[in-house]
């Protein structure tokens, strides 16, 4: 792991070495290490290490831009020069912002060592344990640990400066008997957090429960999600809801709603990278502050996240949510956190007459960008609730909803929160929610 004086070290030589009107320098370093099993046996262990710099030039009012994972002296120097000839290929441009000055940054604390290096021999007995639990109930068992850490870092020309370092852990469990599965996953940055006793007790009970699944009518029902549930929903909240750059483009469902009431009152999110559950950035990839912003309040959209650049054009200040520049995605909220409510998630099942508990979804994708319409699956749990109890399992649905009916159709929300990782990048904290009258379009054969 490259520390911050080193990093420093090797920017000092690519500013001197510049010919460049200004010059930026990104960094990424990760070591993650993965234990996957199947049919109760432990398949492959695996590790990896890598690390890159990005080199972006500004020269005569065009940009380059130039990236490697070799950094020795004469590769740097490469990249460079490769930068600046990428440069002058460009169109100048009279757009270009300069660099970024010098910043200050929280201090954000979710690096643990013993998530980053734990070892293969602790997760082969984590394996063992989930392993033995299930063959006890004449189960079969796979899944995933993984676990690592990663730092990013960034300087430039101007005299900035940025560096950060987190570790990450995840167990994913599946668990199959019969026509029954079970599943459960708990990330987290730190160890301590991880409860597998309860992984593997979640994961083995919703299996147990899920035996000879009962045919419904697909409809209109009343929903208790799980957050693993919600997590999933989130994502396309935040990649086609909430991007500000789309927004901007008239291209999504929030073009023309700032100030409006678009969803149910109950309901508050907000991005907030320095929640402790988190595993954020204290900065974005312009190097700007990564600010907590209320983006739904009560219903009501309140704001968008912003880089420079849209700043720029709102005449407003950028909020810390810029990707890597040059990008055509524009600036993306990669911690949302939904507020928590009042209502266990007992407490939303004992106040649903007729209804469904949702374990997870599966394999979601988006329908629609300007009504944010998604449709997947249930999996791995489907149960009917009646009279404030669960019953029965429910062989699994397809669903096609708007997220913005559903949010809207909102009753209650959980108590408790929890991390969930995001497939693509960054993660949310989100409690359980109650939905009214979410639909599922048509049954599946499983």
């Amino acid at each position: 792991m490259y520390t911050t004086d080193e990093l420093q070290d090797i920017y000092d030589v690519i500013f001197k070495k510049s010919k460049a009107d200004e010059t930026e320098v990104l960094f990424s370093e990760h070591e993650s290490a993965t234990t996957r099993f199947s049919n109760n046996v432990i398949t492959q262990n695996l590790s990896q290490k890598n690390k890159s710099i990005s080199i972006k030039v500004i020269d005569s009012k065009r940009i380059g831009v130039a990236e490697t994972n070799d950094l020795s002296h004469s590769s740097l120097l490469d990249t460079l020069e490769k930068a600046i000839q990428s440069a002058s290929y460009q169109k100048s441009r009279d757009d270009i912002q300069h660099l970024t000055e010098p910043q200050n940054y929280n201090v954000l604390h979710n690096f643990d060592e013993s998530s980053a290096f734990l070892n293969p021999v602790k997760k082969a007995e984590w394996v063992k344990k989930a392993v033995e639990k299930a063959q006890s109930e004449n189960c079969k068992s796979s899944g995933i640990i993984s676990n690592g850490w990663k730092s990013h870092s960034m300087g430039n020309s101007r005299g900035l400066f940025a560096y950060h370092k987190y570790s990450e852990i995840d167990f994913n469990l599946s668990l199959e008997k019969g026509d029954a599965s079970g599943w459960y996953e708990q990330s987290s940055w730190k160890l301590s957090d991880m409860n597998l006793d309860n992984i593997i007790e979640r994961a083995l009970n919703t299996t147990l429960m899920s035996k000879s699944p009962i045919d419904l009518e697909p409809g209109d029902y009343t929903v208790v999600l799980s957050p693993e549930a919600v997590g999933e929903l989130l994502y396309f909240l935040a990649f086609a809801g909430l991007a500000t750059q789309d927004i901007m483009e008239k291209a999504n469902y929030f073009h023309d709603k700032l100030g409006q009431k678009v969803f149910s009152d109950k309901i508050t999110i907000r991005d907030d990278a320095s929640h402790p559950l988190s595993a954020g950035l204290p900065f974005d990839f312009e190097g700007m502050p990564r600010e907590k912003v209320t983006l739904i309040e009560k219903g009501v959209f309140k704001d968008m996240v912003l880089d420079r650049r849209l700043a720029q054009d709102l005449n407003k200040t950028s909020t810390g949510h810029s990707l890597p520049q040059p990008n055509s995605y524009g600036p993306l909220p990669l911690n949302l956190i939904i507020e928590p409510g009042d209502q266990s998630m007992e407490d939303m099942i004992a106040s649903t007459d007729h209804g469904l508990f949702v374990n997870r979804f599966h394999y979601t994708n988006l329908l629609d960008p300007m009504t944010l319409n998604l449709t997947g699956m249930t999996r791995d749990g489907l149960f009917l609730i009646q009279h404030g109890k669960i019953t029965q399992p429910v062989r699994n649905f397809r669903f096609t909803e708007s997220l913005v009916k559903a949010f809207n159709e909102l009753e209650a929300i959980g108590d408790r929160s929890t991390y969930i990782r995001s497939f693509f990048g960054g993660g949310f904290v989100v409690p359980g929610l109650k939905i009214n009258r979410f639909h599922f379009s048509s049954k599946t054969d499983f």
